[in-house]
């Protein structure tokens, strides 16, 4: 018999605490081929079929472990998309990344949801095919858009997407390219979840959420990130074997921001020839970016300064401030009459305006 899991939800929504800086930014060059190298080779290494024991309870396998009851799935997800218990799942289209085992999207299959899967590895795809579930071997950051569009997207405790710079950019794909985002799924029954905050203990510390604090998750750390960058809120929700995680995000009228910030991810990344150092001037023209994506020159300037954040956010929670590990961009203007729009730029000594700031950081992340 199925849990009868409604009576045991708690959810939680709250405002998100605002950043202590803005405007540290140099234009960043988000570089997806290299994300996508590293993925796959650390992947290759540690989470190739080859390489895992799937008969063993580890943290590397719990989805092959934890329970996976249908309905409790269905009203996990209803709870955490903010959906009315009337609402249909059944035949709703939704990706599933980093399938990795292929039994958490087999679950969501079962319990009626149209599930196309992908995984970095082609080993666990073909495995997926084998078990029935439509699946690719694709990056969860450049997974394409679903004829018709999609619901969601699903992934089950991926850490290696959620704790590093390609959280950001997949979750910023999917706050645009579906519905209602990237819903982060982890087990409520493993080893790892000792360390993870009751919602008792997040409802009485939400401001601390995102900000690196010891004992939290990968997950909660990268889903505060991104909801102090956009103003959106985050809805937790436990089951009793689940914990789900999901952004409130805003109306699709009002996403315009998040289309050109992943707009200019991608602008930035084509200014940079392959090969050349970031330490090379590049010209770069806001007036002539501003008419190709139909906004204005303020709002490119203000989604530059937001990707920039992200990136080095993204990075530094997880790295410890590493700032040489990340393609920074030296932006000049290609027109003088844009210089207006480059005074968040450097100084004339080349220095970040506010370096200060970076030690506020720094001494905010040793606490």
């Amino acid at each position: 018999m199925a849990a009868r899991v409604e009576a045991d939800f708690r959810s939680l929504i709250f405002s998100p605490n605002p950043f202590p800086y803005r405007n540290l930014n140099e234009g960043v060059c988000l570089d997806r081929p290299r994300l996508t190298k590293e993925h796959r080779e650390i992947a290759q290494l540690f989470y190739s079929p080859d390489k895992v024991d799937l008969k063993t309870r580890t943290a590397a396998v719990e989805q092959n472990f934890v329970t996976l009851d249908p309905k409790e799935l269905t009203s996990g997800i209803k709870s955490v998309l903010g959906l009315p218990k009337g609402f249909r799942l059944k035949g709703k289209h939704v990706d599933v990344v980093c399938a990795y085992t292929g039994r958490f999207a087999k679950s969501l299959q079962d319990a009626g949801l149209q599930v196309r899967a992908s995984d970095i590895l082609a080993d666990w795809t073909k495995r997926h095919k084998r078990k029935g579930i439509e699946s690719h071997p694709w990056p969860a950051f450049m997974v394409p858009r679903y004829p018709g569009g999609r619901l969601a997207t699903f992934t089950f405790e991926a850490e290696d997407i959620i704790d590093s710079k390609a959280a950001y950019l997949t979750m910023l794909r999917e706050a645009v390219g579906t519905q209602k985002g990237l819903v982060y799924v982890e087990s409520r029954e493993g080893f790892s979840y000792g360390s993870i905050h009751d919602l008792d203990y997040i409802k009485r510390h939400p401001v601390r959420m995102g900000f690196g604090e010891p004992g939290s998750t990968p997950a909660a750390n990268a889903y505060g990130l991104f909801a102090s960058l956009y103003g959106c809120g985050i809805r937790i929700v436990d089951t009793p074997h689940l914990r789900f995680y999901a952004h409130v995000l805003p109306d699709p009228s009002l996403r315009q921001g998040l289309r050109t910030d992943l707009s200019m991810l991608y602008q930035l990344r084509n200014l940079i020839p392959q090969g050349q150092s970031n330490e090379i001037p590049v010209k770069f023209s806001p007036t002539e970016v501003a008419k190709k994506y139909g906004v204005t020159e303020t709002e490119v300037v203000i989604s530059i300064n937001r990707v920039s954040d992200a990136v080095f956010l993204y990075g530094s929670v997880f790295n410890r401030l590493s700032e040489s590990a990340f393609g920074w961009a030296s932006l000049v203007p290609e027109k003088p009459e844009e210089q207006q729009y480059f005074q968040h730029r450097r100084t004339p000594s080349g220095e970040i305006i506010n370096p200060r700031l970076i030690e506020r950081i720094r001494t905010f992340l040793k606490r």
